[in-house]
């Protein structure tokens, strides 16, 4: 990266069906990952002035349990880049 210059990458997100599944098979491979937001923004504490219950944002809810964040970030040299893939 140029001097000068940053990133504000750090994660990418995919969705799958078995995410405990997948975050144990990257760790096996010395990947880090993470589920990382495991509640939904609308349900955090910090939003609940707003009044959302349980139900209002329903993909949003459901995409909690269905999603793994993946390292990323523009200093991952091509061998990186091949492990997490």
């Amino acid at each position: 990266m140029p001097d000068g210059f940053s990133s504000a990458w750090a994660l990418y997100t995919i969705k799958t069906d078995r995410p405990a599944d997948l975050i144990q098979k990257l760790a096996d491979a010395g990947v880090p990952s993470t589920v990382y937001y495991r509640k939904p923004l609308h349900l955090m504490g910090a939003y609940a002035n707003l009044g959302y219950d349980v139900g209002d944002i329903p993909v949003s809810e459901a995409l909690c349990h269905k999603v793994v964040s993946l390292p990323m970030r523009p200093y991952l040299d091509e061998n990186d880049v091949k492990s997490v893939v």
